[in-house]
């Protein structure tokens, strides 16, 4: 099976390198991966044309390469990459993520297969906030934390689920996760969960470097 890794960034080249080079060292699977990235068009020129050219000269790190046309920001680019999936299922990668230990995909997507309602599987970064945190469940022997919240963060989706949220909530609108996406989602009696039991998979490097909501360095 072919397994689509997504990956939105926008011109951070420095933490970028990082997320996807942890990424290849430390998530397993006996799949197939192909890699698809999708570029913002940040505003300042500079930053862009740094964000290009690492690209460029990391092409052999990607099976598709697209840049927007236009800039899209937070909320706006999860439509967008999710358009460009050819996988039943699909990782989604974001721009500022340091694997710090191995995950094995392979059982996820096996439950994923077997539980048609099970939307996403996401990956661990630390403190699960409480109210989004349902509890521990074991769903055929694979340890699991159910998820209030439909996240759009890193871990494993199903395409055709995903795109059924999408489309209830309109693809070039806003996708907030706690407004919009989260509601439709319990409508559509999708689950949501954290992989483990409190174990941590990555970092948010971005967050740590001060990087929030797509800034880079001192912008």
């Amino acid at each position: 099976m072919v397994v689509d890794v997504l990956i939105n960034s926008c011109a951070r080249p420095d933490i970028l390198g990082i997320s996807i080079k942890t990424f290849m060292k430390h998530v397993k699977t006996s799949h197939n991966l192909r890699y698809v990235i999708l570029e913002d068009k940040v505003r300042r020129i500079k930053r862009r044309e740094k964000g290009k050219e690492w690209i460029i000269n990391n092409k052999n790190l990607f099976d598709e390469v697209h840049f927007a046309e236009k800039k899209m920001g937070p909320g706006f680019f999860f439509a967008p990459i999710v358009n460009l999936c050819k996988s039943d299922y699909f990782f989604h990668l974001e721009d500022d993520n340091e694997f710090i230990t191995d995950v094995n995909l392979d059982p996820i997507l096996d439950i994923m297969q077997k539980n048609d309602y099970i939307v996403e599987v996401m990956l661990n970064r630390g403190r699960i906030r409480k109210k989004n945190n349902l509890g521990k469940v074991i769903v055929d022997g694979l340890k699991l934390i159910e998820f209030d919240l439909f996240s759009v963060a890193t871990g494993v989706f199903n395409t055709k689920l995903v795109k059924q949220i999408i489309d209830k909530a309109g693809w070039k609108n806003q996708l907030h996760e706690a407004g919009l996406l989260t509601p439709i989602s319990k409508k559509l009696n999708l689950k949501k969960y954290i992989l483990e039991h409190g174990i941590q998979h990555y970092k948010h490097v971005g967050a740590e470097k001060g990087y929030r909501k797509g800034a880079w360095k001192n912008e």
